[in-house]
């Protein structure tokens, strides 16, 4: 008579001859067994949460508008020119960009006033996002993203962030 036993998640398989049903509990409940299946519950679990992470990490990026570059759960950079429907750095800081970020700067809870307007990205969606870096008076930095609707609306789409915007990816 031959029985070959393989532990899958406490539980086991015989194969082989002659009536199995009590050798499949008494596999099941040794302490080889309950090792295996808890070091299987332990991998199982590090690695549903090491996914979680790259997702959440992920979502993030995608919330903050930036679909931003993901590897081992950290953002490098952000997708930009070049791309369709990526982000461009605008070589001069346009009256539609100024009044972007007016709609920010009048909800922001500071004292400082504006000092320069360090850079500005536009993507174009069904209408414009503004990425917008921003100095302040006090000397902190801080970004934000707006969405202009095709109307000329203007709604701020992040909340300012201290520091600086996410660099472009390289071409």
């Amino acid at each position: 008579m031959h029985r070959i036993y393989i532990g899958l998640l406490g539980m086991a398989l015989l194969a082989g001859c002659g009536d199995n049903a009590g050798h499949t509990q008494a596999v099941a409940d040794s302490p080889a067994a309950q090792q295996a299946s808890a070091q299987e519950a332990t991998t199982q679990q590090a690695s549903v949460q090491k996914e979680s992470v790259q997702k959440e990490s992920a979502a993030q990026a995608a919330t903050q508008g930036d679909m931003a570059m993901v590897q081992d759960g950290i953002k490098d950079c952000i997708p930009g020119d070049g791309l369709p429907g990526g982000w461009h750095r605008q070589e001069e800081v346009s009256d539609d960009a100024r009044a972007a970020l007016d709609t920010v700067l009048r909800q922001m809870n500071t004292a400082a006033r504006l000092k320069d307007i360090r850079e500005v990205r536009t993507q174009v969606v069904a209408g414009l996002n503004y990425a917008i870096e921003f100095e302040l008076d006090n000397g902190e930095v801080w970004h934000t993203k707006v969405y202009r609707d095709l109307k000329g609306h203007y709604s701020m789409k992040d909340v300012a962030v201290h520091g600086p915007l996410l660099p472009l990816c390289p071409r």
